[in-house]
Parts: C-alpha cells; structure tokens; sequence
C-alpha cells in the first residue's frame, strides 16, 4: 500500500493573507486556444517578450520594474499584451480588444482570463513565456498586494532548477507530485508518453488544465489528493517534486511551506517516492533539511533513502544560518505591511531557537531503482547554478554509477565510453625557464552541474579518443598502454558525468 504524505493538506476555508482567495480559472479548451494563438501570432514568446522588454521576461517584478518596462514597450506591437499579461496593467477596452482579435474580450471575461470593469480591462491571470510554452498562473502578488493561501504560482527559480537537473530521456509514464501550475508537466509531456499530475490545491489543477489546453498536450492527466495518494499503486518511469519544503513555524501558503514540523515532510516524500518507481525508474525531488551543529549537509538526506537497489544522488545547493532564512521566507512579496513583516520574521526566528534549529540546507535528491543489488550513493555539492545541460550530465552519472557499483575493473574495460557534447579543456599555463609549463588542465560541461576535474597529460589523451566505438581496453591497447594505466581519474571523470557510458560488450 502506498502512503499518503501526511499532514500535506489543503484547508480551502481559511482566508489568503491580504485579501480574498484567487478567483476559478474556467476558461474551457477552444477558448484558451485560441488565446494562445492570438499570444503567440503576435510573437508573445520568450525570445519576443525578451526583445520587448530589453531583458529577459523577470517572474518578479517590483513597481520600479514594472514603470521601467513599459517605458522600453512605448510604440511596440507587443506592449499591450506584455502590460497586460506579464505587468499586470489595465488597458483600455479598444486597446485590449485591438490587442487580443479576433477573440472576443466578453468570451475572455466568462473565462476568468480578464476582468472588465467600466472602459478598464485587466488580466485575471498572468502568462510567463518559457522557451516554447505559455504558463498561467496567478497575478504576480507584488503587483496586486497581496497573496491568498491557495495561491498558484508561475515559474520560480527553483521550477527552473528542478527543470534542469530533470533527465529527459523518453519513457512511458512520468508523475509530476504538487504540480502546481502544471509547468513540470508540461515539460515532462515532451517526452513521457503519458503524463499525471497532481496537487492538494483544486485552483491548481484549474491552471494545470488551461496550461495544458494554451499549449495544445493532451497526454496529461490531472488529479486532486493528499501526497501521493493520486498515484496509490502505479509505477512510473520519472517521477519530479517541487514540494513545499520550506522549514517554517506554521504553514501559510501551500504551495511553498512545509506542512510538518522541521524537515519530516520532506523526509516522508523521500523515503516513499521509491514505490512509485519502475525497474530502471528516475526520481527528483527537491527538498531542504536541518543540518545539525558539526554535521556534514548530507547526513540526514543520506539517512532518509537506503533501500537494497537504489541509486541515490544527492545534490546540495547551500546552507544557510536560520536567521537568514527567516529573512528570505517570512514575508513573501505583497503579504504583509512593514510592521506585520517584522512580526512574522520575530515569530520564525523565535521558532528556530525553540527548536534548535541553526542552519538549513537546501538541494536535491536523486533516485534511480534497479542499481547494483547493493545499490550507491554519492554526493554532488555544487558551486554554480545548474546550466540547462544538467539533466544529461545527471542521467550520465547515474549509468556511470550503476556501471561502477560492482568494483569490477573488468566491466569499465570492456565498456564503450564517450566524450559529452559541451566539454571543455582548460589549460592554466606558467611562465619558468624562458617557456611556458602547464600548469593545470581542467575538464568541464559547458551549461553543465558547474563540476570541473583536473586531468593528467595521459588521461587527457586518453579522453579526447572516446569515441563511443570502441572499448576502454580497445584504446588502452592502441594506445600501447596495455592495462597498467591508472583507471581512477577515468572512474572519478565517469562519477562526475563529464565522460558517458554508451555500452557493454
């Protein structure tokens, strides 16, 4: 029996912190069709809004910004529909009709999609381009004032991280875990033939159905429940998770704050997700856990999944001290005034001392069932932010990590090995004697995890002739080196996904 996370619940009486909960979206699928259409036939893209604006499209923006940015759209074709629709502005009627033809505004405004009132039209949803895709979600709280406990955000940057270190090889069946607005899900609907996702918050789903009908997918299932008690004895191939995992003395807002105390929420959605897997299944999920004083970051995640079969990876972002996480969390943008934000930040850093709580870490867990029967686990803190090649690099590192869990030097020489695409070979040179010596040689991914390796003159050689044709003890005779070449700078390039496995013979 698959468990339900608990305490994950959605209390939809409660009231939203400054005004009154967000309205239902109920635009049905022709109608947000053909507001894509008209959005994308004037060039309302990534690339387009980018250009508009002089930057790229900001998933928050403060009134300083938002007065800048119409100041650049004065005379644009776009201005209207970016003011509308990613400021947050009124228009008048003529302006937003003009904008928005051939759809009717009045069909719109039954929709949810716009509010009218008087000679004044104003978005009732935002749209943020992504690459190819339209995403609704609510009006950005800075902007409105305010922020209602059921609110749908759009594309944060941890949405975008999460995106990154996603592998995305094509599978059969993919689970996207408090989808939110759906963004994940469409992503996975890419490359998972059949896509589910599911939320606590029904307004959620509402956004993940537009999302789904503005961008044409209809392989995504959408469904309402606690934890993941909506996939109860499924498997799947990829399962994601942006849960909410920040560590907070009460939960205000669902979609953001921990609903158990300390770090247990996302302990329990570890440790379950692991029964959703199928033989060779991939799950990432974010999370963030209390690290104690003198403990090393890893040490509770690593505790949380440690099945027989199981390939665990986990990445560590940060730690940062509990008063300083209180002051990023307390107050979110447009909920509360001057003198309720210091209250709500006293209130959370006196909740940290009652339990003990000095610093938190934030990252990634990465499981993969069907390793080694005795199964791995390994350890990534990064330095950068993942580049949009991160999910590749990843899906390498864990093949490589299956290939190595038996020890056996047998299956890495007689395994094809390949070079990734977007490496890079730094050379740091030093002046001595009238020449120039090297002095270190680095091995890194260009849009990768930011992991950089020192190599040697002969692994260097040895790295540029992966070709993906032939095996590692192919090369090493070829190359004359017989078999006494040292193997571990060639396992640790393996681990850190900057060398590919292709195959076994």
């Amino acid at each position: 029996m698959l468990p339900a996370v608990a305490g994950w619940s959605f209390e939809a009486a409660e009231t939203s912190v400054g005004g009154p909960p967000g309205a239902g979206v109920e635009a049905p699928p022709a109608l947000a069709a053909a507001l894509a259409n008209a959005l994308r036939s004037a060039g309302y893209s990534a690339r387009g809004v980018r250009d508009a604006i002089g930057s790229g499209p900001a998933v928050s923006l403060s009134a300083a910004d938002v007065v800048a940015v119409k100041s650049r759209l004065e005379g644009s074709p776009l201005g209207p529909l970016i003011e509308l629709f990613l400021l947050g502005l009124p228009l008048t009627t003529a302006r937003a009709g003009t904008a928005l033809a051939p759809v009717p505004l009045d069909a719109l405004a039954a929709g949810g999609l716009i509010d009218c009132a008087g000679d004044a039209v104003r978005a009732g949803i935002r749209v943020l381009p992504y690459e190819d895709l339209l995403v609704a979600c609510d009006r950005d709280p800075e902007l409105d004032g305010r922020l209602a406990r059921d609110h749908v955000g759009g594309i944060h940057a941890s949405s975008v991280l999460l995106a990154r270190i996603t592998p995305r090889r094509c599978v059969d069946r993919a689970l996207d875990i408090g989808c939110g607005c759906g963004f994940q899900a469409l992503l996975l609907a890419r490359h998972a033939r059949n896509v589910v996702a599911s939320d606590i918050n029904p307004r959620a789903l509402e956004f993940g159905r537009l999302n789904a009908w503005l961008n044409g997918l209809e392989n995504i299932s959408w469904r309402l429940g606690d934890g993941l008690e909506p996939a109860r004895g499924e498997l799947f191939d990829l399962v994601v998770s942006n849960p909410p995992y920040v560590i907070a003395p009460r939960s205000r807002f669902t979609f953001r704050e921990s609903p158990l105390p300390g770090d247990a929420f996302c302990e329990q959605l570890t440790r379950a997700t692991p029964d959703l897997l199928a033989d060779g299944g991939v799950s990432c999920l974010l999370a963030s856990w209390i690290v104690g004083p003198g403990e090393h970051w890893s040490t509770r995640p690593a505790g949380w999944t440690g099945a027989a079969g199981l390939g665990r990876l986990l990445l560590h972002f940060e730690t940062i001290d509990a008063a300083a996480n209180a002051v990023r969390w307390a107050v979110p943008a447009g909920s509360a005034g001057r003198e309720d934000a210091a209250a709500l930040v006293s209130e959370w850093l006196a909740h940290y001392r009652a339990t003990r709580t000095r610093a938190i870490a934030y990252g990634a867990l990465v499981v993969r069932r069907g390793a080694a029967p005795q199964g791995w686990l390994a350890r990534l803190e990064l330095a950068a932010t993942p580049g949009p090649e991160a999910g590749a690099q990843i899906e390498r590192i864990l093949d490589g990590h299956d290939l190595l869990a038996d020890g056996s030097a047998a299956a890495l020489l007689d395994t094809v090995l390949t070079l990734a695409p977007g490496h890079r070979l730094d050379w740091t040179l030093g002046a001595a004697a009238g020449s120039w010596e090297m002095r270190r040689s680095q091995l890194s991914l260009e849009g990768g995890l930011g992991i950089g390796l020192e190599l040697d003159r002969p692994t260097a050689r040895l790295v540029a002739q992966l070709d993906g044709r032939r095996t590692l003890r192919e090369l090493l005779i070829a190359a004359d080196s017989g078999q006494e070449s040292p193997l571990e700078p060639l396992i640790e390039l393996i681990r850190a996904g900057l060398i590919g496995v292709s195959r076994r013979r």
